[in-house]
């Protein structure tokens, strides 16, 4: 994970990075999310927007988690 003022690259299963723009930071019932969007969409688009929480492991370590519940998503758009 590297990140870069509003840029974020993110490594996927295959080890294949890929750059998203962060649109915002949120907290919601205490734990923190982020809004993110591919960095490569034209600005004329719609943009699709993902959702991360940021997770801690036991190394103290913080590291992105994507956000399955549409319920969630939902509360998280509004």
């Amino acid at each position: 994970m590297e990140e870069n003022n509003n840029l974020i690259e993110l490594i996927d299963e295959e080890g294949n990075p890929t750059a998203f723009e962060l649109l915002a930071n949120i907290e919601l019932e205490g734990k923190e999310y982020l809004a993110l969007t591919p960095a490569a969409e034209d600005d004329d688009e719609e943009c699709e927007v993902f959702f991360m929480s940021i997770e801690t492991d036991e190394n103290e370590e913080e590291y992105y988690e994507p956000v399955e519940d549409e319920e969630l998503q939902e509360r998280l758009f509004d």
